[in-house]
């Protein structure tokens, strides 16, 4: 007789395997319904805020498209950047304009709305006026901000502006990326309890990423996002070596990360007596980054445009060329944002990890120039923010990698996360309160109100 298995008792199954349950809560369908409508919201504001700005004035401003050709910028890129830093400099002088730090906020659940009109006010001539800047960062404060103030004018729970304010944020860059399953690792690498009921907010950020990219993608008549534009680079075989050079390749990441940090750094010091004299300071910003768009055209915009044709014309462009466009927008870049200048670092920063990556495949031809760009295009943002895996896929996607070749791009990423932020900076676990490392407290606290 073939002994039979020892049944288990409903009570050890129920004690053994709890459900999440998350959908039973009345109170999880209220903040469903309030962030599926917060993202949506945010997806059409991100939607006409990207339309008029890029497609009504800056192709008004910006008639036609610039030459890489170094020196061949006519005088007109500094009577336009100058004019921009100045109405910059008079919003600031007559009104609150800071830009708030979105990626700071996400984690609290809360964002300051006092100064979020002056920032998008700034925005605007900040991205018309050429610079190096993305939509990013005022698409996104008016998604966050958006989120957080239906929650207060509503007199909603804290627990339901949290979700508005992260799912506001998904529903505006779902579109804005065009992808947007990347916001679910988003919401996983910021700050969060790590409870199964985390699986409920996660829900709601996909739903709003999906409408966000709906309507990007029917209204940009079925087409991925224009603003990143695809790369069209040779697909390679994926060797064992690779592993080690997408390693090397993340530590060179670093290296122009650095660049970029440490030059804004230096520029707000420098700019620190002209602090209360923005119509001075931003106009002179303006001047110096016309005249430097004048010397090389590669600085203006966003750089996705300029990366193309530096992907596409990378056998007849010098690598030293190259190295230095990508530099001095870094540097320009780093200008702008420390003057008070608003707008996205990440479109800048994928065009110097993009031309940094043409620059090492011309200089060591074993490297596919694939895996060069998808490498450092992946590596220069991912040591500056808290979302490593999250640009990673997304650069994936603008490259063109095939899921075998994904392997060095991972690495590259997360090696230039780690060692910038365990090693070059400081370690939270030992920075004090203010740093402490929470990991612990966060693995056995209980479900907390908003998950």
């Amino acid at each position: 007789m073939t002994p039979q298995a020892p049944s288990v008792p409903v009570a050890a199954l129920d004690a053994t395997v709890k459900p999440i349950g998350y959908a039973r809560s009345p109170d999880f369908w209220v903040r469903f319904g309030w962030g599926v409508l917060s993202g949506a919201l945010a997806a059409v504001g991100a939607f006409i805020y990207v339309a008029i700005v890029n497609k009504v004035l800056i192709h008004l401003v910006w008639p036609g498209q610039m030459s890489l050709i170094p020196w061949s910028g006519p005088i007109r890129i500094v009577v336009i950047t100058t004019l921009a830093g100045l109405l910059v400099g008079i919003i600031h002088r007559f009104m609150s304009a800071e830009e708030v730090d979105l990626f700071a906020a996400i984690p609290k659940g809360d964002m300051a709305t006092n100064s979020l009109i002056g920032a998008l006010l700034v925005s605007v001539p900040s991205l018309v006026g050429g610079f190096p800047l993305g939509p990013e960062g005022p698409t996104g404060i008016l998604a966050g901000g958006l989120g957080v103030w239906i929650a207060k004018k509503r007199r909603l729970p804290k627990a339901v502006m949290r979700t508005n304010l992260i799912s506001g944020v998904a529903g505006a860059y779902g579109g804005l990326f065009t992808s947007p399953f990347a916001m679910i690792p988003m919401a996983l690498e910021f700050k969060h309890r790590q409870s199964l009921y985390y699986y409920g907010t996660l829900a709601i950020i996909a739903v709003s990423a999906l409408i966000g990219f709906g309507l990007f993608y029917t209204a940009g008549g079925n087409r991925f996002s224009e603003l990143l534009r695809l790369l069209h680079l040779p697909v390679y075989q994926l060797q064992q070596w690779h592993l080690l050079a997408g390693f090397l390749l993340g530590i060179v990441g670093v290296i122009v990360a650095m660049v970029f940090a440490l030059s804004k750094r230096a520029f707000g010091k420098l700019l620190t007596p002209l602090r209360d004299k923005p119509i001075i300071r931003c106009t002179a910003i303006g001047l110096i980054a016309g005249l430097v768009a004048m010397a090389m055209p590669a600085t203006l915009f966003l750089g996705t445009d300029g990366l193309q044709q530096v992907v596409n014309d990378r056998d007849h462009l010098a690598t030293g060329f190259v190295v230095a466009a990508a530099l001095v927008k870094l540097l320009v870049l780093a200008l702008l944002l420390a003057g008070g200048f608003v707008g996205g670092p990440i479109f800048p920063l994928l065009f110097a990890g993009g031309a940094i990556g043409i620059a090492v495949s011309q200089l060591v031809p074993a490297i596919p120039p694939m895996m060069a760009v998808g490498c450092l295009m992946a590596a220069v943002p991912c040591a500056l923010f808290p979302f490593p895996a999250t640009m990673a896929v997304v650069v994936l996607m603008i490259t063109g990698t095939p899921i075998m070749n994904a392997m060095p791009v991972l690495t590259a990423g997360l090696t230039a996360h780690f060692v910038l932020h365990g090693i070059v900076l400081k370690n939270p676990a030992v920075a004090g309160d203010k740093n402490r490392d929470i990991d612990a407290e966060l693995q056995d606290a209980q479900a907390p109100e908003e998950t």
